[in-house]
């Protein structure tokens, strides 16, 4: 006997996968852009909800999962005027994440280069 809730195996294949993929990007989107509005204008940080959803281009459904994600997190916030604004909490996830990839990128770039068809590793010595 099973026990659990009946999930069809379809609800974990590529496709689940890929969808989360794609809401981890739009919530990197979604935060780098309040960022950058937050760096800009520190005093008048929000972001009207249809900027937003433009930004990322989803449907109303997949644009309050991920507001609802995101604000759930204490990434976001509303404001007084009920625009949408990164929080401090969310700034330094934007900061962290954006080292992140600038760490991968180096690696990615820098690590291995090709040489007749074999790889070699052009990283330092570790000591």
């Amino acid at each position: 006997a099973k026990i659990g809730f009946p999930f069809a195996e379809s609800e974990f294949s590529a496709e689940g996968e890929q969808l989360a993929l794609s809401d981890g990007e739009a919530h990197e989107k979604l935060l780098m852009h309040l960022y950058r509005r937050r760096r800009s204008f520190a005093q008048d940080a929000g972001v009207g909800q249809y900027s937003l959803q433009k930004l990322v281009g989803c449907s109303d459904e997949a644009f309050d999962f991920h507001i609802w994600y995101l604000k759930e997190k204490g990434l976001i916030s509303y404001t007084e005027d009920g625009t949408i604004a990164i929080t401090i909490k969310g700034v330094d996830h934007t900061i962290s994440m954006s080292q992140v990839h600038r760490q991968e990128k180096l690696r990615i770039s820098g690590s291995t280069t090709m040489n007749g068809g074999a790889e070699v590793n052009t990283d330092p010595p570790s000591d």
